[in-house]
């Protein structure tokens, strides 16, 4: 999933920073994957704390981190990389083999929003000419879904969609996007989930 030449050429942050060079080749660049290498390291240290040591910890504090690098570079290229989502994908079929935990409710999680996110795709695509969702967000939520069950990964699309829907409408009010714009909604996603870790993990 790599653009020619420039991956980063204009690309916008937010709508507040823009990078016009090539990944990690300025300094500006540089300190922003170590932070983001930081945040994913603090986020999986958090995770492991939370569930302990053991397979579903070491699994999770994982995913926790995979999770937080998604949200980074989709929010910065708007592309999830082939090899993050591999990867949750088969941190999540380490953890039905570890715990051969229920098959049907995986399976459940893994359609329950990717499914209709892709039906509704099929439909915008027909009336509009572009999907309303990127195949990487579909995909993130087929992997996360079949990880963590049908339960757990309608609570962390609800909080996804809601708070992407809360920041819709705040650029729409001040006026820093039209009804046509779209913004990344991976870093959505990966927050949902996360805050499911920690709910499950906690509560």
């Amino acid at each position: 999933m790599k653009k020619d030449g420039n991956v980063l050429k204009t690309v916008k942050l937010y709508g507040k920073i823009s990078l016009n060079d090539s990944w990690g080749k300025d300094m500006k660049n540089r300190k922003m994957i170590f932070a983001i290498s930081l945040l994913s390291a603090a986020a999986a240290a958090g995770i492991f704390y939370i569930y302990g040591a053991g397979i579903k910890g070491g699994i999770y504090a994982l995913t926790a981190a995979c999770l937080i690098i998604i949200a980074a570079e989709d929010a910065m290229t708007r592309q999830i990389h082939d090899v993050l989502l591999l990867a949750v994908a088969v941190l999540g079929a380490a953890d039905y083999f570890a715990a051969f935990s229920d098959m049907p409710d995986r399976a459940a999680g893994a359609l329950c929003v990717s499914l209709p996110m892709m039906l509704i795709n099929l439909i915008t695509l027909r009336s509009m000419e572009k999907n309303s969702f990127g195949s990487g967000d579909v995909i993130l939520c087929f992997v996360c879904g079949f990880l963590f069950g049908i339960r757990s990964t309608l609570f962390a699309c609800l909080t996804a969609f809601m708070c992407a829907g809360i920041y819709a409408a705040f650029l729409l009010i001040g006026r820093k996007a039209s009804g046509q714009d779209v913004f990344a909604f991976g870093p959505f996603i990966s927050m949902g989930f996360l805050l499911e870790m920690v709910r499950q993990g906690l509560f």
